[in-house]
């Protein structure tokens, strides 16, 4: 998947340190479709649709967590509602939570099960059904990561029904594990992070979204405040709820009637252009749903612009002067609306007849989407010069939903005749940008033969193997780094200024190091107390002690092999953080491939990974019980 990786700048310490969702999470919730119903075997059934290759993407079979939705997570009523002691209702006397063993009879088997497919399992906390209304205790927070710990699961999402609300308690326990947990606070848009706070992943922004088109648009308005204030990026993403593509007659009743072919685009395409989180909910077990809907949902063109980040996560930017009322919208620009199935008849407010939406993609490309709220075809026109950060007056025009290129256009596009609830996708450029730079690689590695490409002086693009990576649009930059390419089967690396990057083939991925007096780089633990660092004499050698700063943590093991003269070094890792560029499943790779021992230390320097690369002039200066929250 493409990002645009190297304007990742952010202040340390605004997100969760746990270097997840450097891009918008991607997966499936179990909620909207199975509510109460929910079982380890349906969940498994689940997993093994997510990883099998039934449908094509350009031809090739693909499977959804290819294109990136590998998160699969169980919602509400795993628990064993009234085991609880103490008056609890799903914790014993120790604080621990009581599973429903007859619908889960192993929680570790079922994440096993996931790992195995190469998906990540996430849980559920706080939980709606039977909601603990007694005041909380630690035990039943430690208790809690305990067992999501003991389970093995990879995230959660923590409900507000319960009394377990502490935000900050739950990230301090997550952290203490020493396993990166993705964390979703569900709080209905009442926790919202601050400049310098934000101790989740993502974070809900607003009331359950319905399946029907009034509500989708109104839990939409509720990212906008959150986007203009520069509240929704990398690691703290704005959520206005699960996807309802593909969904019907579901927790809701009669608001969850479902969408219509043009609602769905609509629906898909403004997630993707305000950089939500995309958690599917649709049944991917049924042929006939996956198939009818697999144009939208594994469209490799919408999802790379929904993970481009370019320092705007995305928002409205024109709209109609001329409002319509539509059953279920309420407007949640400024102010939330919480309501468990939607906006009751009579509350609605106004929303304009139709709304243009604007996304940077780099330092050229802006993604743009046209919304006709209306309940009739019109058409639409865009005028270039009003779209932000759009430099051109004579664009190249990319269709998303078709795929096609649509020629350049001077000064406007005019889509015509847009059906009711439906919108044009486009992505706008000032030239023509080759197919390989329009479609996503999917989790494969870079072609072998990608040279080497320095960067100096800021240029607006580098193409490696196809991938486009752009820096961010800094004041200013001094050719303090360079990409680096893969050669053969040997990862390469360059410096300028005693800075490296390395580009790992098998992990698709980017990794920077730093300068050091001592000419050596070192491999930083969670823990942020012991540093794996390079010898010549002796390989990779931890060092006790070591205080960096949480920029450059990362969770890594090292282990080396030494064969005569030729020494290589495999390191795991969970994330690199900030610096994501095609996600993969592949655990370790070969770090040092046949070379003389002599360069290990030169090499390994390669590899000390930031979470916010800084350098020099480059960045430039309610409480109520509800029967479900999905």
């Amino acid at each position: 998947m493409r990002v645009s990786l190297l304007s990742l700048c952010f202040a340390a310490g605004f997100a969760l340190d746990n270097g997840l969702a450097r891009t918008p999470p991607m997966g499936w919730r179990s909620w909207n479709l199975f509510g109460h119903g929910v079982s380890q075997e349906l969940m498994m059934q689940i997993m093994d649709g997510f990883a099998a290759r039934r449908l094509p993407v350009d031809g090739k079979l693909t499977s959804l967590c290819e294109l990136g939705y590998c998160n699969i997570g169980l919602d509400d009523n795993w628990q064993n509602c009234g085991g609880g002691k103490k008056g609890y209702n799903y914790h014993d006397q120790s604080g621990a939570p009581v599973v429903n063993a007859e619908k889960f009879p192993s929680m570790e088997a079922m994440t096993a099960y996931a790992h195995k497919l190469g998906l990540r399992a996430d849980w559920y906390g706080n939980n709606c059904i039977c909601s603990e209304g007694q005041r909380a205790t630690r035990n039943m927070y430690e208790e809690d990561v305990n067992a999501l710990h003991k389970f093995k699961f990879d995230g959660i999402k923590l409900d507000k029904c319960g009394s377990m609300q502490d935000l900050n308690l739950w990230a301090k326990l997550l952290n203490k594990t020493g396993r990166p947990v993705m964390l979703e606070n569900c709080h209905w848009g009442y926790t919202v992070p601050k400049k310098s706070w934000c101790p989740w992943n993502f974070y809900r922004t607003s009331g359950d979204v319905r399946a029907n088109y009034g509500s989708i648009m109104s839990c939409l308005s509720s990212t906008v405040q959150f986007a203009r204030s520069g509240l929704s990026r990398p690691g703290c993403w704005a959520y206005p709820d699960m996807l309802q593509v593909g969904c019907k007659n579901g927790p809701g009743g009669s608001v969850d009637k479902g969408l219509n072919d043009a609602e769905t685009r609509s629906h898909f395409g403004s997630w993707c252009i305000v950089s939500s989180p995309l958690i599917l909910s649709l049944d991917v077990r049924d042929e006939k749903v996956l198939k009818k809907y697999w144009p939208v949902i594994a469209n490799p063109e919408a999802i790379a612009v929904n993970q481009a980040w370019a320092g705007h996560s995305g928002s409205p930017f024109k709209q109609s002067n001329v409002t319509l009322k539509l059953k279920g919208y309420a407007d949640q620009t400024e102010k939330k609306f919480i309501g468990d199935f939607g906006v009751p008849a009579g509350q609605e407010t106004p929303l304009p007849r139709w709304q243009y939406f604007y996304k940077p993609i780099d330092d050229q490309r802006v993604a743009v989407l046209l919304m006709n709220h209306a309940s009739k075809q019109q058409s639409l026109v865009l005028n270039f010069s009003d779209v932000p950060n759009l430099s051109c007056s004579r664009c190249h025009v990319r269709d998303v939903w078709n795929r096609t290129d649509l020629g350049f256009h001077q000064g406007e596009y005019h889509a015509k005749m847009l059906e009711s609830h439906d919108s044009a996708f486009l992505i706008l450029s000032p030239e023509r940008r080759s197919s390989s730079t329009q479609t996503p690689k999917l989790r494969q590695p870079l072609d072998e033969t990608s040279a080497l490409v320095p960067l100096s002086s800021c240029p607006s693009r580098v193409f490696i193997g196809g991938l486009d990576t752009i820096p961010s649009k800094a004041s200013s930059c001094t050719g303090a780094f360079a990409l680096a390419g893969h050669f053969g089967q040997r990862p390469s690396y360059t410096s300028e200024n005693g800075r490296f990057l390395l580009y790992s083939s098998s992990l698709g991925r980017w990794l920077v190091s730093t300068q050091h007096t001592d000419k050596h780089a070192c491999l930083m633990s969670r823990s942020n107390s012991t540093a794996l660092c390079p010898t010549q004499s002796k390989g990779w050698q931890a060092h006790d002690g070591v205080k960096w700063s949480t920029a450059y943590r990362i969770t890594i093991s090292v282990a080396e092999k030494v064969e005569g003269n030729q020494t290589s070094a495999q390191f795991s890792m969970t994330d690199v953080s900030g610096l994501d560029v095609l996600p993969s499943s592949l655990s370790s790779y070969t770090l040092l491939d046949s070379l003389p021992h002599t360069y290990v230390w030169l090499l390994a320097a390669t590899v000390l990974v930031l979470a916010a690369l800084r350098l020099p002039g480059y960045c430039g200066k309610k409480q109520q019980r509800r029967t479900h929250c999905k």
